[in-house]
């Protein structure tokens, strides 16, 4: 099968960040884990499918959901318990203090895998599986933050922790109404039970998304939940096919917004773990994934502009597309009943939809006109 996920995704990657980082004192590159335990993989996954995976042969597909992305070689299970072993050794090496942050350049990707089943790409879910080992593991965690800004909808994590208040799932995506790969990930999708409001999706109505409207959505929705949140973990599903020049997202973020979120992160001044989710060109992932790696060497000397009300005024004006606009402002409305950080934030949201939607207005006039007086 000819399909965008592929090795070079992480070899090229991995030859780039061995090269920027070298020797650097204090900074570690390691590149031999064990297989992660059944044990681990079962805080989040069925026994029944951890057990089907590994029986898996050359011919098999995982189609539980009629799913014909995510073909199975001899040698997927072997992968797939590595990718989520790195993610587990980062992890205790971020909560045992032995390091503040860490990158897991894993193969494959993990967000899309359902307890029961593999889906786009994906065979065990990486991050939600460090996600409950950190909760079951370590009693000073008690609540997790997993940002996923992959610009397809993390369903699988989402479904791990729909019903629980110590994760909160953030996930800016594109959904062009339920039309764009996986479906799910809906402004109302909030959580169930006890975690009603501890599930945040920013489905975007269009592709194209740019850096003006992802800074937007970070500054003016996320961050001000995640700091009202106050998670003693950060974990972040990292796809990079938001990025410009990927084929499948369609979509116009930089490095250096990928860069400026990581920063918004790290000034949380809580643990941080970056793992590798999509993104299907070789050269976006590479410059995309350098940036971030950036923000996580050297965050003591590049230390943004903090987010507050005047930023949010600034950077609101930069947003030209309504349609960007007005989800925000679904968004922050939907959540505004559990979290009243967004009391702030929503009122400068609403002003610059309004401004936006008069200067689409007139510009339609406009146009209208110019095909009136050429007839």
């Amino acid at each position: 099968l000819d399909l965008p996920e592929r090795p070079e995704r992480c070899s090229v990657l991995w030859e780039a960040v061995a090269e920027a980082v070298g020797t650097e004192e204090g900074y570690e590159v390691v590149g031999d884990f064990d297989e992660a335990s059944k044990e681990d993989v079962c805080t989040v996954h069925d026994p029944a499918y951890y057990d089907k995976v590994l029986a898996c042969d050359q011919s098999a597909i995982m189609d539980t959901a009629n799913e014909v992305q995510t073909p199975i070689s001899p040698t997927t299970p072997t992968a797939a318990l590595v990718a989520v072993s790195c993610c587990l050794t980062v992890l205790h090496m971020l909560l045992s203090n032995k390091v503040s942050r860490g990158f897991c350049i894993v193969r494959p990707p993990g967000h899309h895998a359902l307890p029961s089943a593999g889906m786009g790409f994906c065979i065990f879910n990486n991050i939600a599986i460090a996600a409950a080992v950190a909760l079951k593991q370590y009693p000073d965690v008690r609540k997790v933050l997993v940002f996923d800004w992959d610009v397809h909808h993390g369903n699988g994590i989402q479904e791990a922790f729909y019903e629980s208040c110590e994760v909160l799932y953030v996930s800016v995506h594109v959904s062009c109404g339920g039309r764009f790969y996986p479906g799910t990930g809906r402004v109302n999708e909030t959580g169930k039970g006890k975690g009603e409001g501890f599930n945040l999706n920013i489905p975007w109505r269009e592709e194209g998304v740019t850096d003006e409207e992802m800074q937007l959505a970070f500054g003016g929705v996320v961050l001000p939940v995640v700091r009202e949140y106050a998670p003693d973990v950060v974990l972040v599903s990292a796809g990079f096919d938001a990025g410009e020049g990927d084929p499948l997202g369609m979509c116009h973020v930089t490095p250096g917004c990928f860069r400026w979120m990581t920063l918004q992160l790290l000034a949380l001044g809580k643990p941080v773990l970056v793992a590798l989710e999509g993104g299907y060109s070789t050269s976006t992932v590479t410059a995309c994934a350098l940036s971030v790696l950036e923000a996580l060497r050297t965050y003591e000397h590049l230390v943004p502009r903090p987010v507050d009300a005047g930023w949010l005024e600034e950077s609101g004006g930069k947003v030209t597309r309504s349609c960007a606009l007005s989800l925000l402002v679904d968004v922050a409305r939907m959540h505004l009943k559990y979290w009243s950080s967004l009391e702030t934030t929503l009122p400068i949201l609403e002003r610059h939809e309004a401004r936006a939607r008069a200067e689409e207005n007139v510009t339609l006039m406009l146009e209208r006109r110019r095909m009136f007086e050429s007839r």
